[in-house]
């Protein structure tokens, strides 16, 4: 309990007072190649650490440990821009900005480009009910706009905490369970926020001071919170699962910016909270097949609180934020994934031995605000121990909250009665 108390305080004493038409900025989110390879985190379906940052309620079904993780994910014609810089060696900068602003062209006049480095931070403990982590990344996204550069990059950190409890277990027809939980979580990040410059002023040295004077080099800190609930329907078929989910992201999330450089004045910084929804099943097909094999499949629609806000077109096509995929295990040890994601396919695969996990994911990532405005296609692999974590009861899994506040109400009417009496004649 004191641990709590040091998180909750740690995550509201770090919030600003909030002012007026705060800049909006990205969540703080993290995820690896598995979820990718499925077409991206699915409310319903996360049974590892990052049911931290997918859905708090999934905490209850949820037991691993995090000990370490290198990550690496791009998007965009890497290879490609690799290849120009090769041949445009020696030839001086302003040949490699025609290259490019050549590749540009040809590519619709924009070239999507961006990175992100999960390391060294991927500190976690999930059991049963309970669940925190310590995690950080570096991240970089950038759209060459013929001889323009736009970017964002920055150094993320998040400490969050979670529990999750069961409101009601229901036997008949299967087993149902109706869960909730709650994350609270500690924000920081440190970059450069709104870079717009052109090539030939970033290679150009007699322009450095010029355009780095425009560049915000804020340092945000904050704090939020998550909330959950899920459904889960099970043994109505043996070794099957249906689960349903919603969840609310962000509820606040405010940040304030202290600059570092560049910039003299304070900011105040929002994410916009969002609520999603998902559904998934799940089913052991071991005793029908010669292999152990488990499948798993999951749809999702995130930022639903879209559809209940004023027309905006600059804001993002709804259809945009559908997902779904699916998930074949053999063994228990190896994955096969596939999945579509802001309309554009996603594959991957994993190896899992005994914790030690190898994964990798090849996927579509749409950087416009429509279908096929401004796609990319992206990798990401990552190298990570992560064992499951010994099951655990805590004191309030033992018995559902429908049941404790039953118990609890019962008592008080049971000491209410009056003691009956032996009238003596």
């Amino acid at each position: 309990m004191r641990k709590l108390l040091i998180v909750c305080m740690a995550v509201f004493l770090s919030l600003p007072l909030f002012a007026a038409d705060p800049i909006e900025v990205r969540p703080f989110t993290m995820s690896g190649a598995r979820e990718r390879g499925m077409g991206g985190p699915h409310v319903a379906f996360t049974d590892n650490v990052f049911s931290l940052f997918v859905n708090p309620a999934a905490l209850h079904e949820s037991n691993e440990k995090s000990f370490f993780e290198l990550g690496l994910g791009l998007h965009g014609p890497v290879l490609e821009l690799v290849d120009i810089m090769n041949k445009a060696q020696g030839a001086g900068d302003q040949e490699l900005v025609n290259q490019i602003g050549a590749f540009a062209k040809k590519s619709g006049g924009k070239i999507p480009l961006g990175a992100e480095v999960r390391f060294p931070l991927s500190i976690g403990y999930t059991a049963n009910g309970l669940g925190w982590g310590v995690w950080n990344k570096v991240w970089l996204d950038t759209k060459i706009i013929g001889t323009d550069i736009e970017a964002d990059a920055a150094v993320d950190f998040v400490l969050n905490f979670g529990m999750s409890f069961n409101i009601f277990t229901f036997e008949g027809l299967g087993s149902h369970f109706l869960d909730t939980g709650f994350v609270v979580k500690a924000l920081a990040r440190g970059g450069a926020i709104g870079f717009d410059e052109n090539l030939l002023n970033v290679m150009d040295p007699n322009m450095m001071d010029t355009f780095v004077d425009d560049i915000n080099f804020p340092l945000l800190l904050g704090g939020g919170l998550d909330l959950g609930l899920t459904y889960r329907w099970k043994k109505f078929i043996p070794g099957n699962t249906f689960i349903a989910a919603i969840t609310f992201d962000d509820l606040p999330t405010l940040l304030s910016a202290r600059p570092l450089a560049g910039k003299d004045k304070c900011e105040k910084y929002v994410i916009s909270p969002t609520v999603n929804i998902g559904a998934a099943y799940t089913f052991d097909l071991t005793a029908f097949a010669p292999v152990p094999l488990e499948f798993a499949f999951a749809i999702d629609y995130h930022d639903i609180s879209r559809w209940f806000t004023p027309d905006d077109f600059t804001k993002r096509n709804p259809v945009l934020n559908l997902s779904m995929g699916l998930e074949i295990t053999a063994f228990k040890i190896a994955s096969l994934r596939f999945g579509m994601n802001e309309m554009l396919p996603a594959f991957g695969v994993g190896v899992n031995l005994k914790g030690f996990k190898v994964e990798g994911a090849l996927y579509g990532k749409e950087l416009g605000i429509e279908p096929g405005q401004l796609p990319a296609y992206a990798f990401d692999l990552s190298i990570s121990v992560r064992p499951n974590s010994q099951k655990r009861v805590w004191p309030w899994t033992k018995t559902s909250i429908v049941d404790a506040v039953g118990s609890l109400v019962g008592g008080k009417k049971q000491a209410e009665e009056p003691a009956a009496t032996l009238e003596l004649e």
